[in-house]
């Protein structure tokens, strides 16, 4: 083998003086793997720093995105808080609008109330010596009613004696019921003398049913429409009081009065009236009638319509 043929390596021959590695190449791997490690490091550092900054740009896109639908939210709350407040605005103005109106609607209908009162008592004053007969035949009283009533008075009353009553005027009112019975109003000169009808028809049904043509007929003071409605109110009331011998009547214009246990109680509406009944009809009608005072009079019948 020629010299030039020999595969050793002399240090001098070699590149910047290295030398040959030694057989198994240790040395040249480990290099390797530390520039393969190196540059997995700087790879990896890099991947990381791009990572993070995609992520960070991720981040920061999201947030100013809630930070632009926050501010776009808000803008729209404030929006819609201006519309609510002029709406609370609004509604406070119509609920005092509406307070004033319903003072005003208060204050009219108690007017209007007060103002039928009025009209009421008139038309009631006008009436005052009026009486209204119920129960007598269709045409009892032929053509002359004036006549009719001065001869049959009398005769229903005996406690007006024989004189002739005094009666303006007479005449019968016109009823839907087909039943052969008619209503007829008349009225006396003299307040006194319809009292003294009233009274002497009262004290004449308690001995017996005041009876003509045989029928039964019965006697009532003349009230406005308005007045009668009221007092008509008082009707269940009034049958329950007479069927447990409770003494009552009526004062004009619609006031109950009766007398338990010789105590007078007056009630200014069938309601409270009807109440105070259902509260004291604990123990039954026979045992209540020995609770209730009578008076000499007994109780008024729910038909005595007089003041």
């Amino acid at each position: 083998m020629s010299e030039s043929e020999n595969p050793s390596f002399s240090p001098a021959k070699t590149p910047s003086g290295k030398r040959k590695p030694t057989e198994g190449g240790g040395g040249v791997d480990a290099n390797i793997a530390g520039s393969v490690s190196v540059a997995i490091e700087l790879a990896l550092a890099r991947q990381q720093d791009r990572l993070e900054s995609a992520v960070t740009r991720a981040v920061q896109g999201a947030i100013d995105g809630m930070k632009n639908s926050v501010e776009s939210l808000e803008r729209k709350v404030e929006a819609h808080m201006q519309t609510v407040n002029g709406l609370v605005t609004k509604v406070d103005r119509v609920q005092a609008e509406t307070r004033a109106m319903k003072k005003d609607v208060s204050n009219n209908t108690s007017d209007l109330e007060k103002m039928q009162l009025k009209v009421a008592s008139l038309e009631d004053q006008d009436r005052r010596n009026n009486v209204r007969i119920t129960g007598l035949a269709t045409g009892r009283e032929g053509g002359d009613a004036i006549a009719f009533l001065q001869d049959m008075l009398p005769k229903w009353i005996p406690s007006l004696g024989t004189a002739k009553i005094q009666i303006e005027r007479a005449h019968r009112i016109r009823s839907n019921k087909n039943n052969g019975q008619a209503t007829m109003i008349f009225k006396v000169l003299r307040y006194q003398d319809r009292n003294a009808i009233l009274q002497g028809a009262r004290e004449a049904r308690k001995k017996a049913p005041i009876q003509d043509a045989g029928k039964t007929i019965r006697f009532y003071a003349d009230y406005s429409a308005f007045t009668s409605e009221r007092r008509k109110a008082y009707g269940e009331v009034m049958k329950e009081l007479y069927e447990r011998g409770i003494p009552a009547f009526l004062i004009y214009p619609a006031t109950l009065r009766m007398t338990i246990n010789g105590e007078q109680r007056t009630f200014t509406s069938a309601r409270e009236a009807a109440q105070f009944l259902k509260e004291e009809a604990g123990e039954g009608t026979s045992t209540r009638r020995q609770l209730f005072t009578i008076g000499s009079g007994g109780a008024s019948r729910p038909e005595d319509d007089m003041e």
